[in-house]
């Protein structure tokens, strides 16, 4: 399983990602091996095939970072859930995962907040409900833009990739700051967006 990966410093933070681009049932059974039982088992109860790749990529990628970091892969038997189910590693970094289509992102290396997000940039543009969950500004933002489409998934990402950080989930939390700029103010902290490249038709923000 090879991982490319985003390096970033100040603070250091990895960026992993995964294609999935074999789909076979073979190579599915043979990743799920190598991770613990339990989660084997809480993949295997998802219904959704892709779902299923997902959460199983998303804990390869976890165990490889534990053995890049210098840890016992034994601690992905250890994950935690948190205020509003955010997943955490006791004694370890914190992380985040998001996924989109046929990518599985990981963002690890620091003790600070952090949360990632990645979206698949659908054929249609986003629709008028979708838009009214945005601040006036962002809703500007993207009217104005030259290309409306990367526009909305530019706010969309830095929003989700806040939420994954402080895992309060979207609960009227979606017009609570004003993702136009690459900082913004939320939950009393100031943010910082990094757009982070991955493939076209693709758009993924890290959020520390």
């Amino acid at each position: 399983m090879n991982v490319p990966f985003v390096p970033m410093s100040r603070p250091f933070i990895q960026i992993w990602y995964y294609n999935i681009t074999d789909k076979s049932e073979n190579l599915f059974n043979i990743f799920l091996q190598e991770i613990p039982k339990n989660e084997i088992l809480a993949i295997q109860s998802i219904k959704a095939k892709q779902a299923q790749w997902h959460k199983l990529i998303g804990r390869l990628l976890l165990k490889k970072a534990l053995h890049f970091t210098g840890h016992s892969t034994d601690l992905l038997q250890k994950i935690e859930y948190g205020y509003n189910g955010k997943p955490y590693i006791p004694n370890w970094e914190s992380f985040s995962i998001s996924h989109a289509k046929n990518y599985v992102v990981l963002a690890f290396g620091t003790n600070q907040e952090i949360g990632i997000d990645i979206e698949f940039h659908k054929e249609r543009l986003p629709t008028k409900n979708m838009l009214s969950f945005l601040l006036p500004t962002e809703q500007k933002f993207i009217e104005q833009s030259p290309n409306p489409k990367t526009a909305f998934f530019t706010i969309w990402t830095r929003k989700e990739a806040i939420f994954k950080a402080t895992g309060e989930g979207t609960t009227n939390g979606y017009k609570k700051c004003d993702c136009t700029q690459i900082t913004t103010q939320y939950a009393s902290k100031k943010w910082n967006f990094h757009n982070i490249s991955i493939a076209q038709n693709y758009t993924c923000h890290l959020a520390i």
